[in-house]
């Protein structure tokens, strides 16, 4: 990215903090003089030395503390898993693109072992509102425990979280899986291993939105709304109205941060964003604060950010993108 932001395109990048120099650039050095030949028996002395160390290796096993342990698949039947993927389908999207992430998500949880002892999978999609704010629209989808309902739910239903446009308002997203979401009976259980928030987004926050001086500042002006009242006093929306924005006065990106550090203070899960970028270098990567420097604090250990594209989503998640489950939560 332009800002200097180090991740992978199109891949995981860890909080974890990589070894020294693991993103330096290798130093020139200077040029040495030749040492001297060694002796025949020199060599062979290091040759029997390099034998026994070799030897020992392989019957002990060689511990490298400089290398983090491999991470532990979440495909295994004995873990107890429950995935939650939030979907923006605001109006970036089309319809097709909207069912080419839901089909992309049902394609990679083919490789688990759903069960109410194993996996479970779970999904509700925002724009403008959220399941709870828009009840007839039908977006959400509870914790399911067989593949089959969940696919239905997911791509084959026309009916199951259908496509529906919109603004963006990530801080009711995360407000609904606070208020909502996680409070269902249906969705808890007693004992688990991991918890997945993946939250997939191709822009920033357009609501929550309310007047404020201190956001937008010039006397009695409102941004970018054409069928403003020039006259709107701060508290109020664009057309004047009683502002609807509990976290005001910060809105937009800012209410969502907020929305997702009460969401973190209330239930324990491992945060995983997927930034889905386009063509016009869109910054929705920095939604949450840049994933590297971590400015807001939001970001944990265990929590990745995954960037890919409208045209490489599906390749990503079907060669590229995992869980990690070595970070266990609690209940």
């Amino acid at each position: 990215m332009s800002d200097g932001t180090e991740y992978m395109e199109d891949g995981i990048l860890s909080t974890s903090a990589p070894p020294t120099g693991f993103y330096n650039v290798a130093k020139k050095k200077k040029q040495k003089k030749p040492r001297k030949p060694l002796s025949p028996l020199a060599k062979m002395t290091i040759l029997a030395g390099l034998v026994v160390l070799a030897v020992t290796g392989v019957t002990l096993g060689i511990t490298r503390p400089w290398e983090p342990p491999p991470p532990l698949s979440c495909l295994k039947d004995t873990l107890r898993s429950d995935i939650l993927w939030i979907l923006d389908e605001s109006g970036s999207l089309s319809t097709n693109d909207f069912r080419n992430v839901k089909q992309s998500i049902v394609d990679f949880s083919r490789n688990f072992t759903f069960g109410p002892k194993q996996t479970r999978f779970g999904a509700f999609s925002f724009s403008t509102g959220n399941p709870a704010t828009r009840p007839d629209f039908n977006e959400f989808i509870n914790f399911q425990t067989d593949f089959a309902p969940w696919e239905d739910k997911m791509v084959i239903d026309p009916f199951g979280m259908p496509f529906q446009g919109g603004q963006t308002n990530v801080a009711a997203a995360f407000d609904y899986a606070r208020d909502v979401f996680f409070q269902n009976p249906a969705n808890q259980r007693a004992k688990i291993d991991n918890r997945f928030v993946i939250f997939v987004g191709d822009g920033l926050s357009t609501l929550p939105y309310c007047y404020n001086k201190t956001g937008y500042p010039g006397k009695n002006q409102c941004p970018g709304h054409p069928d403003c009242d020039g006259n709107v006093p701060e508290g109020f929306d664009q057309k004047g109205k009683n502002c609807t924005n509990p976290y005001w006065p910060v809105f937009n990106d800012v209410a969502g941060r907020y929305a997702l550090a009460q969401l973190r203070a209330q239930v324990d899960f491992n945060f995983y964003f997927m930034a889905i970028e386009n063509e016009g270098g869109s910054t929705v990567a920095d939604l949450f604060g840049n994933f590297t420097t971590n400015p807001f604090g939001l970001y944990k250990t265990g929590d990745r950010l995954f960037v890919t594209s409208l045209g490489d989503l599906q390749y990503d998640m079907a060669n590229i993108f995992s869980l990690d489950c070595s970070v266990k939560v609690e209940v």
